[in-house]
């Protein structure tokens, strides 16, 4: 498990990322986050968007694996935590977001 993550001040704007590649016959991928799901794709691209209008995802999508990123507008309290990056049920990546305070 690779572990990965971002640090941002309250309000601010943050990305955070994970990618599986070399997986061969996979069936879903997905971001979770406080045991949610945020996010899920397929091999052929198409995704569900479980996100609010502040969280914009990203996805690429190759026959091996994909990538997808995190983008938090206006960073808030409860964004803070570990996102997991879960591929056919099984944790592949961990993400931290921490969320620093406005007056520090």
């Amino acid at each position: 498990m690779v572990l990965m993550g971002a640090e941002g001040q309250y309000g601010s704007t943050v990305t955070i990322s994970c990618g599986v590649q070399g997986l061969g016959d996979w069936q879903t991928m997905a971001i979770r986050h406080d045991n949610k799901t945020l996010y899920q794709v397929n091999p052929s691209g198409v995704f569900t968007d479980f996100t609010n209008n502040r969280i914009t995802i990203n996805s690429s999508v190759v026959p091996s694996g994909a990538e997808l990123s995190v983008a938090f507008d206006n960073l808030h309290c409860q964004d803070d935590g570990q996102y997991q990056c879960i591929v056919d049920g099984n944790s592949k990546n961990t993400m931290n977001v921490v969320v620093r305070s406005k007056d520090m």
